[in-house]
């Protein structure tokens, strides 16, 4: 008999032990080398150290001899590279590479400086057509504020289309309208753009554990919409791939024990702002 209730403990056991590995297989996996989940991911060529980081900003990030680094790690934010071709005028078909941030939803201008557009993130996050860009790019083109009538000239609209799609798009908080005035409501907005990213760094192929990769707050869908709608029914995607920019993640304990973390371009050595943690 008590053969028979020590044999059910241990199998009870390891049943429990099985449930409970099965229940914590990441994060078992996390800490032991060699189990964590890895993939190879296209992204840039690191330019730069977090030792070089370390020297020119160490008055920033160590403010006072109690402050000590912690470590450093590399990371990875996701990006979202099109091959793409447009008209950029009537006579000329230009073809080349978008690079956009799956992370805060702009538009990179040039990887020599990371300059990104300004106000796609709220078109995402609106849900803009086509038909709202042209709105708003006239508004751009203008200054950022026009008046109705002058919109309704501008546009050849008859004033109540207009009024309604003002309104469609005061809801979108993408404008506001004080009287008849009609202002982007976009802090310097920075959306007449041409779809083309000036590529300065070499492509490579790293392995990288997924746990150093961050999370999409965007999606590739997202992004397809708001180009399509942006640059107009003759712009085209060829192509597209998942490219991810290193970052270096540099953890400073402060004197009461706290961590804290800031973010730097890999390429560029410059601080960035990650918008899932403001």
């Amino acid at each position: 008999m008590l053969r028979y209730i020590f044999l059910l403990l241990v199998l009870a056991a390891i049943g429990y032990g099985g449930w409970y590995g099965w229940e914590h297989l990441d994060d078992l996996a996390s800490q032991i080398p060699g189990l964590q989940k890895e993939e190879t991911l296209l992204t840039f060529e690191v330019a730069t150290t977090p030792d070089e980081i370390m020297h020119k900003h160490q008055k920033e990030l160590l403010k006072s001899p109690a402050h000590t680094l912690s470590k450093t790690t590399i990371k990875y934010i996701p990006f979202f590279l099109l091959d793409v071709k447009y008209p950029r005028d009537d006579r000329k078909t230009e073809e080349g590479k978008v690079l956009w941030s799956l992370e805060n939803g702009e538009m990179v201008l040039d990887t020599a400086t990371f300059e990104t557009t300004h106000g796609f993130e709220d078109c995402i996050n609106a849900g803009a057509k086509d038909e709202d860009f042209r709105l708003m790019q006239v508004l751009n083109k203008k200054g950022g504020s026009m008046s109705k009538e002058a919109l309704c000239q501008e546009l050849g609209m008859e004033s109540e289309a207009l009024f309604e799609r003002l309104e469609a798009l005061r809801k979108k908080h993408l404008v506001t309208i004080r009287g008849d005035t009609v202002r982007i409501h976009l802090s310097t907005p920075l959306l007449k753009v041409y779809p083309e990213t000036r590529i300065t760094y070499p492509f490579v192929t790293k392995v990288v554990a997924t746990e150093n990769q961050f999370p999409q707050r965007y999606s590739k869908g997202q992004v397809r919409q708001i180009a399509k709608a942006a640059f107009g029914p003759d712009f085209a995607i060829r192509s597209e791939h998942l490219l991810f920019i290193p970052v270096f993640q540099i953890d400073v304990q402060n004197p009461d024990g706290s961590i804290h973390s800031t973010y730097w371009n890999g390429c560029t050595g410059k601080r960035v702002t990650m918008k899932q943690f403001i």
